[in-house]
């Protein structure tokens, strides 16, 4: 995987500028990654096994929004049933029922059942996750994330385009953000048929 220096000297190549760039294409490329950040994509995304001691779980800190749950009963995975939190809140009736989870919701990064369960349950859960490690004050020899791997093309063409239109300015350099930007939404189209032939596929990437 190369390093965040060589995804920047690549950047300032196409730029044709000289390294006094280098501070604001690192910008342009951390703002790239937040943009895209919400999205779906192969690498993104995450299949875990948890356990569920109680209505309360907290969820991992790089979690950002779930796609489905699932509580293994014996031999059997049950779906749980997504609602909101004021949902939950309106079925709650006695603090002491307790049983086998039917429905869930997240907020603060924590996953809620109800009802609460009565015994200690293995859950799945599918989510989507933030991809860390690439900020402002990250080192250049820093070896990049997938985003510079995988999602390269897309966060390279975005973070031209943000330079162009936003440091070089321009009539030349609008002039060339908005060719970039028309290749920069096929590249996304191709992250994203990628992304969905890996979920019809049922092939899951990225971390246990």
């Amino acid at each position: 995987m190369p390093t965040l220096g060589a995804a920047i000297a690549a950047i300032r190549g196409d730029l044709n500028r000289s390294t006094d760039f280098d501070a604001r294409i690192q910008e342009a490329i951390v703002n790239a990654i937040r943009f895209y950040r919400a999205r779906r994509y192969g690498f993104n995304v995450k299949r875990s096994t948890i356990e569920l001691a109680g209505e309360f779980t907290s969820l991992s800190t790089d979690f950002m929004e779930i796609d489905y749950a699932k509580l293994e009963v014996g031999a059997r995975l049950e779906p749980l049933v997504e609602r909101t939190y004021t949902w939950l809140n309106e079925q709650k009736r006695e603090t002491s029922f307790s049983s086998e989870p039917i429905w869930f919701a997240v907020q603060e990064r924590q996953l809620r059942v109800y009802p609460p369960p009565d015994r200690s349950y293995s859950t799945q859960i599918h989510y989507l996750y933030d991809l860390t490690g690439i900020s402002l004050s990250t080192s250049d020899t820093t070896t990049s994330n997938a985003w510079l791997d995988e999602g390269y093309e897309v966060i390279r063409l975005h973070a031209m385009v943000e330079v162009l239109e936003m440091y070089i300015d321009g009539p030349e350099a609008q002039a060339k953000a908005d060719r970039l930007r028309l290749r920069e939404v096929e590249a996304e189209r191709e992250l994203k048929r990628r992304a969905n032939r890996e979920q019809s596929s049922g092939s899951i990437r990225g971390k246990m």
